[in-house]
């Protein structure tokens, strides 16, 4: 089957650059333009191997990396970040992707398809990695006639310098370095290797001639594992070599697992806090530092109540670890109010679990916090307009009900044709109407009465009206 390689570049002659040499040399080979569309065809395709540029047009490569590592699907590709210098800064910023390394810009075209093998040596073959470090090349060449038939991969450096670099862009299960060596001796990279978060768990056997204690004393406080004398014995070096291995496979799955939990717990949006027994922090997640002000620093290893100058030091959460939680071991939705110096006041919402790091291990804490504070405000607004509505409600319906009262029996004077209102006054017609109605009311004569009070005018209008035909 062919192995699979995803290129992920917005500069389109560095993609088919890239894209030629890996389809030249047998891979089936997906192109992007963009992280997201990167990260889209990585889900699809999951190939052996992603190459990434670091600076691209929607995310960068560090960031869509730290996306693929949160997908179980994604997470155990090998990336390689293409980038055109690595600093300090950078180098740091590569360093915090799991296995990851990077090629550096303008790629040597006659050496890029062996380099991003090595990233994939792992995954394709099952291999662990070894990297023999020797100024003399027929040490290295011994060294791999004892290893490479117990299915070692093998990498070699001339040099400690050339140990670094090769360290910075592969893989490295496991170090053979002579000590005695021009420039860099063994015993300096050695205390290089182990300043480096990337690098300080990998095994180092150092391969040396001396035999003094001291000079083993001074390796063992530079970092190694362990010493082969010259010459060296081929079943010493397989028993150390396996032994050291098992070790570094174990380190890399709690690693692996750390990281993983890690990058869960940034991903959450609600602050997340994990403490120890004593109720201090062990680690929290990136939203409570930007939602409650406060810096790493002032923050790990820290005693909650101590936590941004003693503004955690609230009496319901008090209530919550120290009593209810001991009893209930979960607890969800207890809410809490408190006036922060940084916040102000905040309403919260705390959620609580109680459990073990591993079996038999210690108790920790789970303290997960839901900011509220809107959500509150805006249920409080919502049950003010509810009372001014029922209110309102209340004064239609009183009105409605006064002008009912004209639809009931009136009682009305037979000869003046007054209204008896509810106090028992006889009032005019026009003046109980109007306060009980929204009528209104204009005067004329009807032709009954017009008879009554000028009889000679209707006489006259009704013989006017039978002369006319």
């Amino acid at each position: 089957m062919r192995k699979k390689a995803l290129v992920v570049d917005d500069n389109g002659n560095n993609l088919m650059l890239e894209k030629d040499l890996l389809e030249v040399a047998g891979f089936e080979v997906f192109g992007a333009e963009n992280a997201s569309s990167g990260i889209e065809i990585a889900r699809r395709e999951k190939p052996d191997i992603i190459v990434m540029d670091m600076r691209l047009p929607d995310m960068r490569g560090s960031e869509a990396a730290k996306v693929l590592r949160l997908d179980k699907e994604t997470r155990d590709i090998p990336i390689v970040f293409v980038t055109a210098s690595v600093m300090a800064e950078g180098k740091e910023e590569i360093n915090s992707i799991p296995n990851s390394g990077f090629i550096g810009k303008p790629i040597n075209s006659r050496t890029f398809v062996n380099e991003i093998n090595q990233f994939i040596i792992k995954k394709i073959k099952g291999k662990p990695v070894i990297l023999v470090v020797d100024d003399k090349i027929q040490n290295i060449e011994l060294l791999e006639v004892y290893l490479v038939p117990q299915g070692y991969e093998i990498i070699n450096a001339a040099n400690g310098e050339e140990a670094l670099e090769k360290l910075s862009a592969h893989p490295i299960d496991l170090i053979l370095m002579d000590v005695v060596m021009p420039t860099m001796d063994g015993f300096e990279v050695t205390r290089k290797l182990r300043q480096d978060d990337k690098t300080r768990l990998i095994p180092i056997i150092l391969i040396t001639a001396l035999h003094e204690t001291e000079d083993r004393v001074k390796g063992i406080e530079a970092g190694c594992d362990d010493f082969i004398s010259k010459p060296v014995d081929k079943m010493e070096l397989l028993a150390k070599v396996e032994s050291l291995l098992k070790t570094k496979s174990l380190h890399d799955k709690v690693n692996d697992a750390r990281e993983y939990a890690e990058s869960i717990i940034n991903t959450v949006r609600e602050p997340l806090i994990i403490l120890d027994k004593d109720l201090k922090v062990v680690t929290v997640s990136r939203s409570f530092y930007d939602i409650f002000k406060v810096k790493p620093e002032e923050t790990v290893g820290q005693h909650i109540y101590d936590l941004g100058n003693k503004q955690w030091n609230i009496p319901k959460l008090r209530e919550l670890l120290e009593t209810i939680l001991p009893q209930k071991t979960t607890f969800d939705d207890f809410e809490v109010e408190h006036d922060f110096t940084t916040i102000g006041r905040r309403t919260m919402l705390l959620n609580a679990r109680q459990t073990q790091r591993a079996l038999g291990k210690e108790l920790i804490i789970l303290l997960a916090i839901e900011d509220i504070t809107e959500r509150k405000r805006t249920e409080e607004a919502l049950a003010e307009g509810a009372k001014e509505r029922e209110k309102l409600i209340k004064d239609l319906q009183h009105a409605l009900d006064n002008i009912k009262t004209l639809s009931g029996l009136l009682p009305i004077c037979a000869w003046c044709k007054k209204i008896r209102d509810d106090k028992g006054y006889w009032q005019q017609l026009e003046g109980y109407i109007s306060e009980h109605s929204t009528a209104q009311f204009s005067h004329g004569i009807c032709p009954a009465c017009s008879e009554k009070v000028h009889p000679d005018g209707m006489k006259r209008i009704r013989d006017k009206n039978i002369g006319n035909p």
